[in-house]
């Protein structure tokens, strides 16, 4: 692909974004890492009453956000967005506050870790697709592309401290310390929420009444029904089920396969972070490509020349360039398509669509990691970064296929 394809044009460079919006992302970004510490504190503490509870309390997490998705997007139609999210984050800063006294007063027991893994989950379910939402309340147009990568590197950023700074908040304060300080990031994020008001949350506002579960049925129709939505939701489910289990799975399978030490995962990891926030940092810069659906389609295909690197790799450094490869395949496609999804959502629809943007992506992970483990097993692990290649290929063809998917032009830049 040559550079002119996805180099955005000059006239893209815009304005500044909402201080209302960058506002609330900041605060969100920094409960993000709240999060990111008690998760891992948690993680930690469950490893060490043995595989089995670290697996129910990541399972704990995980079930609730996959059974209750839809239902958490219609309730954020219906009631809006913000509002949900205000409930989410003080139900949250209790719990936090909650776990934080317990693991003082009685020590850590696996029931206290299974009920915040739970509350987390139930309330993810609630908070994800209102907080996909949010961007359209406070942009549109053709800063909505570059509102998403804004969102996008800041979590990323704070998903990437996260762990480092969980094991120093572990090893000094204990779980205790790091739910105290979860609580205070939902804190944070909840005075933001109070106070700021998104100048298009009144076109967005709470949807009529209706049965719950009769909004859900019919946005998935509509969602069918569209030329556009159906062939990216399906492939959007494709590329992650075949990148994602790459990292939280491949690199390490991969690394024990070379005989590398984890200093190498590290720095591998460390490229899939470079590739991604570079090409967040360069759409919040300048905005989506103007031939949006085109850019999206291509570019799995600079993912999969990614993965066929890391497979080919046998050194470190190598299957790290790869990584950062991956990374800005991966990115460039979800930073173009994302956008477009958000725009072709109905206003009094966005959460219940952003549920199912969400669960398309998440429920793959379910499949293709036991399939992936079973194929490092029986065949070696390089093995499964030539099935996650071919599976991103197929993503850009099945895109590629789509007239709809390709002729899509940027928000704003038609």
């Amino acid at each position: 692909m040559t550079q002119a394809a996805v180099a955005p044009s000059v006239e893209a460079v815009r304005a500044a974004l909402p201080r209302s919006y960058m506002a609330w992302t900041l605060a969100a970004s920094v409960s993000t890492l709240g999060s990111a510490v008690l998760s891992f504190g948690s993680a930690w503490y469950a490893s060490g009453f043995g595989e089995g509870t670290a697996g129910l309390v990541a399972t704990m997490v995980i079930a609730p956000r996959v059974v209750l998705l839809l239902v958490g997007g219609a309730v954020a139609d219906r009631w809006g967005p913000r509002r949900v999210m205000v409930a989410g984050d003080a139900v949250m800063c209790a719990a936090a506050l909650a776990v934080a006294l317990a693991a003082a007063m009685d020590g850590v027991t696996v029931s206290l870790l299974v009920a915040i893994a739970a509350i987390s989950g139930i309330v993810d379910a609630f908070y994800l697709p209102a907080a996909g939402a949010m961007p359209r309340l406070f942009v549109a147009g053709g800063d909505i592309s570059r509102a998403l990568a804004v969102r996008t590197g800041l979590s990323q950023i704070a998903y990437l401290s996260g762990p480092a700074l969980g094991a120093l908040v572990v090893v000094t304060v204990g779980l205790a310390g790091a739910a105290t300080a979860d609580a205070v990031t939902f804190g944070l994020v909840l005075i933001v929420l109070l106070a700021v008001r998104p100048p298009l949350e009144s076109a967005s506002s709470a949807s009529e009444g209706g049965h719950l579960l009769g909004g859900i049925a019919s946005s998935l129709r509509a969602m069918w029904a569209d030329p556009f939505l159906r062939p990216v939701l399906g492939s959007m489910g494709l590329l992650a089920g075949a990148v994602l289990p790459m990292f939280g799975l491949g690199v390490p399978l991969l690394v024990r396969y070379r005989g590398w030490d984890a200093a190498a995962a590290g720095w591998i990891e460390g490229g899939w972070f470079v590739g991604t926030l570079s090409v967040t940092v360069l759409i919040a810069r300048v905005g989506a490509h103007r031939r949006a659906g085109l850019v999206g389609a291509v570019t799995p295909l600079v993912a999969a020349i990614g993965t066929a690197m890391m497979y080919a790799g046998r050194s470190p450094a190598v299957v790290a360039t790869g990584a950062v490869v991956l990374g800005v395949g991966v990115a460039l496609c979800t930073s173009h398509l994302g956008p477009l999804f958000v725009t072709s959502s109905p206003r009094d629809q966005l959460s219940r669509f952003q549920s199912v943007f969400v669960l398309v992506q998440m429920v793959p992970l379910l499949v293709s990691n036991g399939v992936f483990a079973w194929l490092a097993g029986r065949f070696g692990a390089p093995v499964i970064f030539v099935a996650s290649s071919g599976l991103t290929v197929l993503t850009s063809g099945c895109l590629l296929l789509s007239r709809p998917v390709r002729t899509a032009a940027s928000p704003g830049r038609d």
